[in-house]
């Protein structure tokens, strides 16, 4: 029923119920944007569910892989270059990473750079309870509330897991290893451990991705600004404009002048899950401490 309420082009993003705003970013709806697509790399793991179409994927040594129904995603280190087909509809749920593996019951640092079927890895989930709801739902917004409705079960069935889980408080994060392991009262070697399992990535990735994460987040905020790349480096934490430029090129696969410079005026806009209006930019360049 929800294909027959969302018009041939259209993408919805919404902020979570308070109650789920420490596991949960924001949910991303999206119907009718078939074509080639750069899937950036992030940090944040997603719950996504293919309601129609797919998504075609080309990986290493020629190997095609096409993505449908309920998907795990964990942290992706660098950009996809993606083929939805037509008729492609999902929705999905970008959620805060350190809970990510508590709340689905799933190790993340498995699902890095992954994107796996849900009962494949997790079929005491039941998604296909989920699945029936999201296709009766009427419109993206109660697609959305279904989502919403089965993760509140979810994390009240999980409460007390949730709790006892290892999270780094965001203004730790680029202190030393030994600090942060005295202050929480590990070796270096267990904080580590800890973190990869949390997080899915290394301390030292983390760290990356947080400036990354950062400076992505004020180019989407000021699209089309020029001159602003060296005082964007600095409030990113980078050594200088040379050093995130590298990091861009490397994690995303272009410059980060390429977001200044191309509007996405074209009939497929390749860079359109970088281009946001600003209530959704508000979501999806929150502050980098969500990384923790």
């Amino acid at each position: 029923m929800m294909e027959q309420a969302i018009q041939d082009r259209w993408r919805m993003l919404c902020a979570p119920a308070p109650s789920l705003r420490a596991l949960v970013r924001y949910y991303h709806v999206e119907s009718g944007t078939p074509g080639q697509v750069m899937i950036p790399a992030s940090p944040y793991p997603m719950l996504t569910f293919m309601l129609s179409g797919g998504s075609v994927v080309h990986g290493p040594g020629a190997v095609t892989t096409l993505y449908t129904g309920p998907l795990l995603s964990g942290p992706q280190s660098t950009a996809i270059a993606a083929h939805w087909l037509p008729g492609t509809r999902f929705v999905s749920a970008i959620c805060a990473p350190a809970s990510f593996g508590t709340l689905f019951g799933v190790d993340l640092a498995e699902l890095r750079d992954r994107s796996v079927p849900i009962d494949m890895v997790a079929p005491h989930l039941h998604s296909a309870t989920l699945a029936h709801m999201l296709h009766g739902a009427v419109s993206p917004r109660a697609a959305v509330a279904c989502m919403e409705g089965w993760l509140l079960n979810l994390a009240r069935q999980r409460e007390m897991r949730l709790l006892g889980g290892f999270a780094l408080p965001g203004a730790m994060l680029f202190a030393p290893a030994s600090e942060i392991a005295r202050q929480v009262g590990l070796s270096v070697r267990q904080l580590e451990r800890k973190h990869r399992t949390a997080y899915g990535l290394t301390l030292g990735e983390n760290r990356r991705m947080a400036r990354y994460v950062t400076a992505l987040g004020m180019l989407i905020r000021q699209p089309g600004q020029r001159g602003i790349l060296t005082g964007v480096a600095n409030l990113a934490g980078y050594h200088d404009q040379a050093h995130m430029i590298h990091d861009f090129r490397q994690i995303l696969g272009i410059a980060p002048g390429a977001l200044l410079s191309d509007t996405g005026s074209g009939e497929v806009d390749v860079l359109r899950l970088l281009r946001y209006d600003a209530g959704e930019t508000s979501l999806v360049a929150a502050p980098a401490d969500m990384l923790t």
